[in-house]
């Protein structure tokens, strides 16, 4: 359940793109298809986090939230920290930004309360720093500890090797011969990064409100080496190519495939035939409707994109939501000519009406 090697690829379609109840995420889990056979492979995996917390939920008698603000924030003194988004006070609320056809922007916070024990705590990091420092005494606080001592050791007892080590809930590697326990976090427009040196009883934690600021892991980095382990590596030149040669391959590869659009193609269809209501079990509903001469598709009344005409029955336009980036549709036709299935960012959507 921890350790990303259950079969069951990535799902967070199930909370992306429909606004559904944690239960029904889970029930929903039932209809997705294994990627792999169980234990062969690694894809990480939000979702049976959530199943987690459910358990936690059928055996102390309480909500998640609830579960975790008595047995952790309070016992720790965490005042400001929040289980879930729509629990935090907004008066103090950082706000995202993202990076939107060129222009650093706010856009509005992503909320992954469906499924919050994968990682919708919000918290501040005088806050941060008293979970750091309990982790780093292996659980232990003023009052006590957290969890017994032969639990913690199970925690970071490596499970998988992806080619880091995973562990139950952290990734785990070694630098300079010392071992370093981390994880990040990422929603839309806000990271986080939370390392550890335990033999130098060293902890790092990076917030962050805009997207995939990867100048984290050099922060974290430079820090082991400023606090702990000596050294002048420049981690920020280093992360800064590492990371602009990842954009600038994503730059080649959406200019390839701009130059595979088959020009001067017309829809096999009047785009009023292309109108209507797709369903498919797993994934929802997709509401199609013409506006402005282009496709408006709706995804469970949560998601929407506008779409142009790319070439014959494929269409393609951003997101509503102009951080999401672009997405793609296609029609396919039934044996009678009659527009049958839209194919859309890799799901399949069948004509329902």
């Amino acid at each position: 359940m921890f350790t990303h090697n259950s079969g069951v690829g990535n799902a967070d379609f199930l909370w992306s793109i429909m606004d559904v109840s944690s239960d029904e995420v889970l029930r929903k889990m039932q209809q997705v298809v294994p990627s792999y056979p169980l234990r062969a492979s690694f894809i990480y995996q939000n979702i049976f986090y959530l199943a987690a917390g459910k358990v936690i939920e059928k055996l102390s008698g309480q909500k998640w939230e609830a579960f975790i603000q008595a047995r952790i924030f309070k016992p720790l003194g965490m005042s400001n920290t929040y289980p879930i988004l729509k629990s935090t006070p907004t008066s103090n609320l950082s706000k995202p930004h993202f990076r939107v056809n060129g222009t650093i922007k706010v856009i509005e916070a992503t909320s992954a309360d469906q499924i919050g024990p994968a990682g919708s705590v919000h918290s501040c990091i005088d806050d941060m720093s008293k979970w750091m420092i309990c982790m780093l005494d292996s659980s232990k606080y003023a009052g006590g500890r957290l969890v017994e001592p032969h639990t913690w050791v199970e925690l970071f007892r490596p499970q998988v090797l992806v080619p880091a080590s995973q562990c139950l809930g952290w990734f785990q590697h070694d630098y300079k011969g010392k071992k370093i326990n981390y994880h990040t976090g990422s929603l839309a427009g806000e990271i986080a990064m939370h390392a550890q040196l335990p033999e130098a009883k060293l902890g790092i934690y990076v917030f962050g409100n805009f997207d995939h600021a990867e100048v984290r892991h050099a922060l974290v980095y430079k820090a082991f080496d400023l606090f702990a382990l000596g050294g002048n590596r420049d981690w920020n030149a280093e992360f800064l190519t590492l990371y602009k040669g990842i954009q600038d391959q994503a730059d080649k590869e959406e200019a390839a495939f701009k130059a595979k659009q088959i020009p001067y193609t017309q829809p096999t269809k009047r785009l009023t035939e292309y109108v209507g209501k797709y369903t498919h079990p797993l994934y929802g509903e997709a509401v199609v409707v013409l506006d402005d001469n282009k496709l408006v598709v709706t995804l469970n009344q949560f998601v929407s994109a506008k779409l142009g005409h790319w070439h014959y029955d494929t269409f393609r336009g951003p997101y509503t939501q102009d951080w999401y980036g672009k997405a793609m549709g296609t029609f396919s036709l039934n044996v009678e000519g009659k527009v049958e299935k839209l194919t859309y960012e890799g799901m399949e959507f069948t004509r329902s009406n």
